[in-house]
């Protein structure tokens, strides 16, 4: 889907079963993933992603929209992407970055997303939910990836599956 009004360098997939989860068994939606930090609980799930369509320094802006809710008795701070990445099968390593200009899509909300940014420091009370934006400079072409969050500093990982798409 492409957006008029300036932005037709976005698009957009709604599809949300997109991602799929390894350790998202004891939650009801199989594309979240807990991630436990500091005694709090979160269960972290992809929404949707948009992806630019041209090429910028060779490389286009892959957004992952995620919730984050705190499953947990205490509240969670941090920087959520501090930890991102998405790596692909032929040894690629895309760590999550600021957004530039035109990385983001200018109405998530329509597809249930947030343009939070997720590198910058929040916090998530017990019961609540946080929406915000992953950005990531992906180069190459069509390809399985994997998403990567780590809330410790790398020991332990949420990981989400997908195929990135026709460039």
């Amino acid at each position: 889907m492409r957006f008029g009004s300036g932005h037709d360098n976005v698009t957009a997939f709604v599809d949300r079963a997109m991602f799929s989860s390894g350790t998202g068994d004891d939650v009801d939606d199989t594309r979240s993933s807990v991630i436990v930090n500091d005694g709090t609980s979160l269960a972290v799930t992809p929404v949707t992603t948009t992806m630019t369509l041209k090429f910028v320094r060779e490389a286009r802006a892959l957004v992952v929209y995620l919730d984050v809710h705190d499953r947990g008795d205490l509240p969670w701070s941090g920087v959520l992407g501090a930890n991102a990445q998405v790596t692909d099968a032929v040894g690629g390593v895309f760590p999550a970055e600021t957004a530039k200009e035109g990385d983001l899509h200018p109405d998530p909300a329509r597809y249930g997303g947030s343009n939070r940014n997720l590198l910058r420091e929040v916090t998530v009370k017990p019961g609540t939910t946080v929406s915000g934006a992953l950005v990531f400079h992906v180069t190459g072409g069509n390809r399985a990836i994997t998403l990567r969050l780590s809330l410790d500093g790398g020991s332990t990982w949420g990981e989400w599956a997908t195929n990135l798409g026709t460039f």
